[in-house]
């Protein structure tokens, strides 16, 4: 798994909302259903994005959760900056040792750091509105296909 679970329930999230009528709020509850994320689990990591300034909420009737800027400027690094701890940092080791160090490698150090690096590159340059995109033009081909 390249990513952790509450980041890639963020992102499936983000690129929900950001197919939604812009600035028009969604309720969590029907967020969680549309990407099959548990609810209370959602929450949270709906106010975390929220926290980091991705999302805006409206309370009351009609409230939820909305996109906060333009989805074209949200990188995935973004996202995982605030999930994924574990890959910012340079010592982690992918076998679960204490450290590994280029001086001190596991087996798999160099080429693991190698693919961080590679994915590094990716994530910085991937946005929300891209794969939000892509995702639109998936389901219609699925939609196609089925007619």
């Amino acid at each position: 798994m390249l990513f952790t679970q509450p980041c890639e329930h963020a992102i499936r999230a983000l690129i929900y909302l950001s197919n939604r009528e812009e600035g028009k709020p969604v309720q969590a509850v029907t967020i969680a259903d549309a990407t099959n994320v548990p609810r209370q689990f959602l929450s949270k990591i709906l106010l975390q994005l929220k926290h980091h300034g991705l999302v805006k909420t409206v309370k009351g009737p009609g409230g939820g959760y909305f996109i906060a800027k333009d989805t074209s400027e949200i990188m995935i690094r973004d996202i995982t900056a605030i999930f994924d701890r574990s890959q910012q940092d340079p010592s982690s080791c992918i076998l679960g040792l204490e450290a590994c160090m280029d001086d001190h490698p596991c087996p798999l150090h160099h080429q693991w750091k190698n693919f961080r690096g590679d994915v590094e590159v990716q994530l910085k340059s991937l946005t929300i509105r891209e794969l939000a995109d892509k995702v639109l033009e998936k389901t219609a081909h699925l939609k196609a296909r089925q007619e």
